[in-house]
């Protein structure tokens, strides 16, 4: 086993972590790089994400960010709770409309008196307003998804994917009710209610980067997006076959079949309650044939209740195990995508680069000529990686043996250059973060024999392709 040190304890190196382009570029047709942050939340595999998110640069970089949103957040928070406030009184207050609306176009002589005009210019100006909150959010999601360039990923329970789809829903629902209501009246609700269910459950958003919550949001979404699904789609079928089944038993009774089985819709919500064992069947004895009737309850039972429930329970008693064993991760990784979150919505002046901003200039191999860039590049005073073994360290010992020995820690990378600084180094005492990073490692070992040939400041220009290869490798190898 051989320690190696990325970068020197001693010497201030310049990191590169963003890098937008300068000039403009068409963004529905130019292919955009996903930043390392995205790559994180956007993995399936959780233990390369974990050990990521181990390695100081990172955990530093999400650390500013989190304290420079933090007030955004609680600022976005309250004015959901606020306007979920208005918006329920709105729909309560429209609610009541209802009536007096049909009422006004009838015959009728005795009509009670509806609310007031208060509250119905109260009802107009909160269904103007949600018009133009629609078009807000759809805009939000429009400038996020095309422009720059950030796919929803549903599929990914510590990405933003599910809860960027409540925000599209809630703008639809908004845009399409407050038009409707303008112009066929207050009794078309449909999408009013669906917006209610929406927005008060995306409260559950703001619960993510706090510890004690993180870890049920994680298992929410594990849950509803795989246990769930799959086993509904198998209970939907059970279920439509047995309700069909007990249908065509009960039709050629004597004066029809009894209540709750004399329509299949009927069957199928009356099957649905003795699933959830709401009720039974108590006419079973007066079908055609009593004995297919009872075989059929029986089946359905032992196939439902017992069987098919149970291992429901048992799937997401595994789910909860397996969120379970790592929880303070699962709190990083939550707070990450809230960052990723708000940065998305934000226009640029308000979002918190990870450093100094500079104009870069490299050469473009892909379009075969020079570029120039604006680059964010940040100092790292200390990072080392432990633990791991190195690939190539028998041709680096072989090729460079006089780099290679050294006290525990030196950097094999920056040896000739070093060599003045590193016993202040050992008289300082000074401390590596040490995180053990095999993706890391393999990145940093490929480009050791090029850099043994490069000075410390051509070292530094390696860095922002060394590290967004390594995690770009790593994620989707």
């Amino acid at each position: 086993m051989l320690e190696v040190s990325c970068f020197s304890s001693t010497l201030p190196l310049t990191l590169s972590i963003r890098a937008p382009p300068e000039k403009k570029i068409n963004p529905f047709t130019q292919k955009r790089t996903a930043a390392v942050l995205e790559l994180i939340c956007e993995t399936e595999d959780m233990k390369k994400a974990f050990r990521m998110l181990d390695t100081y640069v990172l955990r530093s970089i999400i650390k500013k960010k989190w304290f420079h949103y933090r007030k955004y957040f609680w600022t976005w928070f309250l004015l959901h709770i606020l306007w979920m406030t208005l918006l329920s009184t709105y729909a309560i207050y429209r609610a009541k409309l209802i009536p007096t609306a049909l009422l006004a176009g009838s015959n009728a002589t005795n009509v009670t008196s509806g609310p007031s005009d208060m509250h119905r210019k109260f009802v107009d100006g909160v269904a103007g307003l949600s018009i133009v909150g629609g078009v807000f959010l759809l805009l939000i999601e429009f400038i996020r998804y095309f422009l720059r360039g950030q796919p929803l990923a549903l599929l990914s329970v510590h990405y933003n994917g599910v809860y960027r789809l409540f925000q599209l829903l809630v703008g639809l629902s908004l845009f399409i009710d407050g038009i409707w209501y303008f112009t066929t009246g207050p009794e078309n609700n449909y999408f009013l209610i669906l917006e209610l269910l929406v927005g008060w459950w995306f409260l559950t958003f703001f619960l993510r980067p706090f510890y004690w919550f993180s870890y049920y949001t994680v298992l929410l979404q594990k849950v509803l997006l795989g246990d769930m699904i799959r086993f509904c789609l198998i209970i939907s079928l059970e279920l439509l076959a047995f309700s069909l089944s007990m249908y065509i038993v009960y039709i050629p009774s004597d004066g029809g079949p009894p209540d709750g089985l004399h329509g299949l819709n009927f069957t199928l919500l009356t099957m649905f309650n003795l699933m959830m064992g709401l009720n039974g069947l108590e006419d079973l004895y007066t079908a055609p044939r009593p004995w297919l009737a009872i075989a059929l309850y029986i089946g359905f039972v032992l196939l439902t209740s017992l069987l098919m429930l149970n291992s429901l329970i048992a799937m997401m008693s595994n789910t909860c195990n397996l969120v379970s064993e790592d929880k303070v991760k699962q709190s990083d990784l939550q707070r990450l995508s809230v960052v990723l979150m708000i940065e998305g919505m934000l226009p640029g002046c308000l979002t918190c680069n990870s450093g100094k901003d500079t104009l870069f200039s490299y050469y473009d191999y892909r379009r075969e000529q020079k570029a120039r860039e604006i680059r964010y590049f940040t100092k790292i005073t200390s990072v080392s990686i432990n633990g791991s073994q190195m690939t190539q360290t028998r041709d680096l010992q072989k090729q460079k043996p006089s780099r290679t020995k050294d006290t525990e820690g030196s950097s094999t990378m920056e040896q000739e250059t070093l060599n003045t600084t590193e016993g202040k180094k050992k008289s300082s005492g000074d401390k590596h973060h040490c995180v053990t990073s095999s993706d890391l490692l393999k990145c940093c070992t490929s480009y050791n024999h090029q850099l043994h040939r490069k000075t410390t400041k051509t070292t530094n220009n390696f860095v922002y392709r060394h590290l967004r290869h390594s995690m770009k490798s790593c994620f989707f190898s």
